[in-house]
């Protein structure tokens, strides 16, 4: 179930009206491919690369490209070694 919150919205004559908007959900965060490579403390060429070969999954978005927080986690669990 997903949390909703009212956000104020502009007046409209005169009166103060309200819209139901959902709250992110945690689990289906975007990350940029900077936050990425901060997180694994690589370059963001390096990222690049690791989308370009097909090993990290992301979004494509117009012009952005995005990761989602679960992909990243799956690729940094699949590169665990012990």
């Amino acid at each position: 179930m997903s949390i909703l919150r009212a956000l104020p919205v502009p007046r409209r004559r005169g009166r103060r009206c309200a819209r139901l908007v959902r709250a992110p959900d945690p689990s289906h965060d975007l990350m940029t491919i900077a936050m990425v490579a901060d997180g694994i403390k690589a370059s963001s060429r390096h990222v690049r690369r690791l989308i370009d070969r097909g090993e990290l999954p992301v979004h494509r978005i117009g012009k952005l490209v995005r990761v989602s927080r679960d992909d990243y986690v799956r690729y940094l669990a699949s590169t665990r070694r012990s």
